[in-house]
């Protein structure tokens, strides 16, 4: 390719450091042309008849004035081509895109998820702000996982809903959530938070939250800080649980979990709590609550 260059001509891009081919570039187009082939205005039909773009839109028009008619371009290219059209479905694209007769994508139907507020969680009441999250404890003697589901007070400490499965679904969190609904009802909404794990973004958890007059909320991606006195719990129970025992079969698992629940909430002693029990702080709280209102 060289030798067809004139040898002062290569002398000297060499010593530029430049290629030929980047020196003799020209453009084959004028300036501001379009690329490719000029777009067509007209559309034939089987007759040989031409018809404009204007009545293209016109015919696509009445098409989905059909009661439940909802295509795509290429679905609309076809059902023209039905008609007698000879058309080619880029053009069409073109067209409907233009005449803004492109349908969107079908939108999923998912809650509105309310995201965390920054700052640390200063809960004033039990029940004001719950938290729940999965633990996952492996059983030894079966090689396999089960899940532990857990909900949070994060004024008093209690677990006042929890559940030991082999799986678990958002079906499972909503009937976790109603057998034990009675036991906080209040005049006052509660807030829950949660991650955003594939049991808790369900839409049938949405309604079942809403019947309980709970307001659901999301940590932020990526921030598990948010979710600290979950996230605590998880830490205390690892620590006093599946560090020191090892599950033969599911049910010694289950049994354990339930002996710790217990031990937790009657006995074991929170340094954030002034060295209560959340059981006993609960108590403390409501009892002070009582003089107040009696007074």
């Amino acid at each position: 390719m060289m030798a067809e260059y004139p040898r002062k001509s290569r002398l000297t891009l060499r010593t530029c450091g430049l290629s030929p081919s980047t020196y003799y570039y020209r453009s084959t187009l004028p300036s501001g042309a379009a690329r490719g082939r000029k777009r067509t205005r007209q559309t034939a039909d089987r007759t040989g008849v031409l018809h404009d773009d204007s009545a293209m839109v016109l015919a696509m028009e009445r098409i989905l004035r059909q009661e439940c008619a909802c295509y795509g371009y290429k679905a609309m290219a076809a059902a023209l081509r039905r008609e007698g059209f000879l058309i080619n479905h880029k053009k069409l694209y073109r067209l409907m895109k233009q005449a803004a007769l492109l349908t969107k994508g079908r939108a999923k139907r998912v809650a509105k998820r309310l995201l965390a507020k920054r700052g640390k969680v200063k809960p004033t009441r039990p029940f004001e702000h719950l938290q729940m999250d999965i633990k996952y404890v492996f059983i030894a003697g079966e090689q396999a996982w089960a899940y532990l589901l857990t909900v949070i007070d994060a004024f008093s400490r209690c677990l006042p809903a929890q559940i030991f499965a082999r799986s678990i679904r958002a079906n499972d969190v909503i009937s976790l959530l109603n057998s034990h609904s009675p036991e906080w009802k209040t005049t006052k909404r509660i807030r829950l938070r949660t991650d955003h794990g594939s049991q808790f973004i369900a839409n049938d958890l949405a309604l079942a939250l809403d019947k309980l007059h709970i307001d659901h909320e999301f940590t932020h991606p990526g921030v598990p800080e948010e979710n600290a006195f979950i996230e605590s719990w998880h830490s205390i129970f690892q620590r006093e649980v599946t560090d020191r025992y090892e599950f033969d079969t599911f049910e010694q698992a289950r049994q354990t979990i339930e002996r710790h629940r217990q031990w937790y909430q009657c006995e074991r002693l929170h340094g954030s709590l002034k060295y209560q029990t959340p059981n006993e702080f609960s108590l403390a709280f409501q009892r002070n609550n009582s003089l107040q209102h009696s007074t």
